[in-house]
């Protein structure tokens, strides 16, 4: 089946996503307790919406009006071994008549950023879209002062499609110049590579071996509130991406 038989499925069948490192459970109001106690404002630099403040009912709000955008299916990207959220993300305008999905409010705690995390996030995403929706274009949209998530995108494989001059309005009235990037249904399997060596899923002996042991690392910031620390037990450590 190609990519131009786009269809729907249903909510149950979205839930979960499950990698090698990361679970992505659907998002809801009832995970607002949970996330307000470990991201921090530093986490929504350049974004063009945010929690008005750090109280749980501050980031009910915020995930109420991300739940309201049209076609979303967003998720709590959590630690497999441990269930511990390291962050959000989403596919938004998930429709037929869209014919294309857009990943939208991506969100990684600090600790997170630079290893598999990010990089098995958007495999699976990706995956979705391409593989079970059959959609021949995924695009993500960002500030184009957002230079952390430039860099993600431009490891990742992603193009630069467009950039449009004060394309997005904030919250707060701030103006942002906005770079669409794309990946298409015929460069998926390209894209899929890199990002399974990244998170350390792919064959061996694969022509993008040596780019994938050379990771560099992407963002930073403030390191939010809560225990990031990865435990002295269990499963072996996630792989720099």
């Amino acid at each position: 089946m190609g990519p131009h038989a786009a269809r729907r499925l249903p909510a149950d069948l979205l839930f979960p996503l499950v990698g090698r490192w990361v679970v992505l459970q659907n998002l809801s109001t009832a995970d607002a307790a949970e996330l307000a106690s470990v991201w921090s404002p530093s986490l929504f630099r350049n974004m063009l919406d945010w929690p008005d403040d750090a109280t749980v009912e501050g980031t009910r709000a915020y995930l109420r009006r991300l739940l309201r955008r049209p076609g979303i299916r967003a998720y709590v990207i959590r630690l497999k071994r441990d269930l511990a959220p390291a962050g959000i993300t989403g596919l938004v305008d998930l429709r037929p008549v869209q014919r294309c999905a857009e990943v939208c409010c991506t969100l990684l705690l600090p600790p997170y950023r630079g290893g598999a995390v990010f990089p098995e996030t958007m495999l699976l995403l990706l995956g979705l879209a391409f593989d079970v929706l059959r959609l021949p274009r995924v695009r993500w949209r960002t500030s184009a002062a957002n230079l952390a998530a430039r860099a993600a995108l431009n490891k990742l494989g992603a193009s630069v499609e467009a950039f449009q001059a004060a394309a997005d309005v904030a919250r707060d009235g701030h103006v942002h110049d906005t770079l669409v990037y794309r990946v298409l249904h015929s460069e998926w399997p390209t894209v899929r590579l890199r990002l399974q060596h990244r998170c350390g899923t792919a064959l061996p002996s694969t022509p993008l071996a040596a780019e994938a042991a050379t990771p560099t690392a992407v963002g930073g910031g403030l390191r939010p509130p809560g225990a990031f620390s990865a435990p002295t037990t269990g499963p072996r450590p996630l792989p720099e991406g």
